[in-house]
């Protein structure tokens, strides 16, 4: 984040056969950053893995604004470097706003590209990159869009990963989540870590479903009452399945003669959240409101704009007022009698 400073650690491999004391450099042309220590050096042993721990120092300006920074790792050693001396990667600077990330930029059968275009139409403060970051501490929403089971597609299989949705959702984030495996399957076979993210997401089960398109495909609360009966998404196998958590959760998606593919919750912590097994920016729009525009605007507006009402009695007559939402098509209002 802005005025801080942060090491790295990364795990390189060496593929031959030979072991050496090496040096690497991190440098970067970002004006927002300033590489204070930018060698470190190693020994790399054979045929191995490695790890640069706790390696280099950069500090963040004051004035940064939430962006990918790109930095380019040089390694130099007296024995010859057969390839890859050079690479470059990239990290999140923080300082709030929407992130959009996308396992690969404007690839089929994933939302980023679309977001990303829909968020900067609307005049928001969006981040949008394709590599998975380490945190998302500072954003007001994230959006991540994993992809069908096609060759564009992440696993999350990666303990930092499922951390770094963990830890998000524990801080009271607003959380959109879409791909065919990712929470249904992903985090019970690789993970193990259905049994705590789950319920921070409102979900009670989850399974590796089938292969099902788009017949009508209903929206529910408590964001939006949309409905589509197509997708233009070319990969529609393992299209997972869930059931909502008794306190946090409730369907938000259900496809007719298939089962409940989405999930909106809402949990303890002041965390929100989505979750939807097929790619958002596929689904076809129909008439109006039935597009994925408005399904996308109505998602943001529970996000980060819901309304707070002030309930006034004036007997016989209860008076109901709260200020307007921007964009906002309609409200919903629920009353019960206790």
């Amino acid at each position: 984040e802005p005025g801080e400073s942060f090491s790295l650690n990364l795990k390189l491999r060496n593929y031959t056969e030979f072991s050496a004391l090496a040096s690497f450099t991190l440098s970067t042309n970002d004006p927002d950053l300033q590489i204070v220590n930018s060698t470190h050096q190693v020994t790399i042993p054979q045929d191995e893995f490695f790890s640069l721990a706790d390696a280099f120092e950069v500090l963040v300006s004051e004035g940064a604004s939430s962006h990918y920074a790109s930095f380019t790792l040089t390694a130099s050693s007296l024995l010859p470097i057969h390839s890859s001396a050079a690479f470059t990667f990239n990290i999140l600077i923080q300082n709030g706003g929407i992130l959009v990330w996308e396992a690969k930029a404007g690839a089929r059968n994933q939302s980023g590209t679309f977001f990303k275009n829909q968020f900067i139409a609307q005049g928001r403060q969006v981040v949008y990159g394709n590599s998975f970051p380490a945190s998302f501490k500072s954003f007001e929403a994230v959006f991540l869009s994993f992809g069908a089971n096609d060759k564009s597609v992440q696993t999350l299989n990666e303990p930092w990963m499922y951390e770094a949705i963990r830890d998000y959702l524990l801080e009271g984030g607003k959380l959109y989540v879409e791909g065919a495996d990712a929470i249904g399957f992903d985090l019970e076979y690789y993970l193990d870590a259905h049994t705590v993210l789950w319920p921070l997401l409102g979900i009670a089960t989850g399974e590796d479903g089938a292969t099902n398109p788009i017949n009508l495909l209903s929206t529910a609360l408590p964001f939006s009452d949309l409905s589509f009966t197509a997708t233009t998404q070319s990969d529609l196998r393992y299209i997972d399945l869930f059931t909502p958590h008794p306190l946090w959760g409730q369907i938000a998606f259900t496809e007719e003669g298939y089962g409940t593919v989405g999930i909106a919750g809402a949990g303890e912590y002041g965390q929100k959240n989505l979750v939807f097994s097929y790619a958002l920016a596929e689904l076809t729009d129909a008439a109006e409101p039935n597009t994925k525009a408005n399904l996308l605007r109505d998602i943001l507006i529970w996000f980060m704009e819901s309304p707070v009402a002030e309930l006034q009695a004036s007997s016989p007559v209860l008076q109901l007022s709260w200020q307007p939402i921007p964009l906002a098509r309609s409200y919903r209002i629920y009353h019960s009698d206790q």
